[in-house]
């Protein structure tokens, strides 16, 4: 493997979905998933992140960053808003739709690419291996090589920006199936993301959340089961 702080909770007005918007959901169910990640990030350093990702189906998702020697933040993230949160100050920063593009401080990794894995915002247009983004301000298409458990996945977008993922292997949590280990290259960066831990879980609630993003699982089995692309990103 839903990543790169005026203090507002809330983001600004978000753009109205199109009627072509189709959105899929990199897992169907609620989920806490711990990955970490070692690069050689835009400026040649080597640096190390931790993420823990918080998916909801009634609540926006949540992702805890650590990045060493940059500091950490939390980024919470709906179909409708997203903010950021300096920590340990709790600073935070409304997000409108332009500020995804930004890397999270010391990382290759796009807000944006949070922002895609936890609502899915994918256009109707999309087929099962070719996800054209609805409103990613970085990424406009990303391409699978197999639409279940693909090994390989291109990820284009603005200003001829482009990412490759090789994915090593894939490995169930507990029922909850997720790329075990991957390799990201891009133009002036490389690096690999790893899943520490992993699980489903459960919460109750409104269903606001979930009705504002009903949609697919981007991967399933035959036999009903989530499967699940960190595409870090992974929105």
């Amino acid at each position: 493997m839903r990543l790169l702080f005026p203090l507002l909770f809330l983001a600004g007005i978000a753009p109205v979905c199109a009627q072509s918007d189709c959105p899929r959901l990199i897992t169907d169910s609620p989920a806490t998933i711990a990955a970490e990640g070692r690069f050689l990030n835009r400026e040649s350093d080597r640096v190390g992140v931790n993420i823990g990702w918080k998916h909801h189906a009634a609540y926006p998702d949540t992702f805890e960053i650590s990045v060493d020697g940059h500091g950490s933040y939390l980024y919470v993230t709906a179909p409708d808003y997203r903010y950021i949160v300096i920590l340990p100050e709790g600073i935070k920063r409304q997000m409108a739709y332009h500020h995804l593009r930004e890397f999270i401080p010391g990382t290759p990794i796009h807000w944006d690419d949070f922002d895609i894995l936890a609502n899915g915002q994918f256009s109707c247009k999309s087929d099962a291996q070719h996800l054209k983004t609805s409103l990613s301000q970085t990424w406009f298409v990303i391409s699978l090589n197999a639409a279940r458990e693909p090994s390989d996945v291109k990820m284009s977008g603005a200003g001829k920006e482009w990412r490759t993922i090789h994915i090593h292997s894939w490995k169930s949590f507990g029922g909850l199936a997720l790329p075990a280990v991957l390799d990201i290259q891009g133009s002036d960066y490389s690096g690999s993301f790893w899943i520490k831990s992993a699980k489903r879980t459960t919460e109750n609630g409104s269903d606001a959340r979930k009705n504002s993003k009903r949609g697919l699982s981007i991967f399933r089995n035959f036999d009903g089961e989530s499967k699940t692309s960190l595409i870090l990103e992974m929105d």
